[in-house]
């Protein structure tokens, strides 16, 4: 809940826009370097996943380990593809379709 519609806005400094712009980029960075962490997990381990978790039988525990494997990959890589589309494309109509798409596929996951 915001504050009251009849709250004045606070007086914005340059100061505070530089500070706001600064952790925008340390927060940008630390989500592609996450992204890029995950790829290269995915990528070192996958063999070890076709051994032990594809090729044995189909349980409960399989399904929860490939869903929150992937639904991570899923959620992180759209998650850095936004920032992308806002670093780059920000305004164009694909980037706001494909913010619209992330945003209302994922709601039901609760991210």
């Amino acid at each position: 809940m915001g504050p009251p519609p009849d709250t004045p806005i606070p007086a914005t400094t340059p100061e505070i826009l530089l500070h706001y712009t600064y952790v925008d980029k340390i927060v940008q960075g630390l989500l592609f370097s996450a992204f890029a962490l995950l790829v290269w997990d995915h990528a070192l381990t996958f063999h070890r996943e076709v051994e032990y978790v594809w090729k044995g039988r189909w349980t409960v525990i399989k399904i929860l380990f490939l869903f929150t494997r992937y639904a991570t990959l899923v959620v992180v890589g759209g998650n850095a593809w936004s920032q992308w589309q806002a670093l780059y494309i920000r305004g164009t109509e694909f980037a706001d379709l494909t913010f619209f798409v992330l945003q209302f596929s994922l709601a039901p996951f609760g991210v």
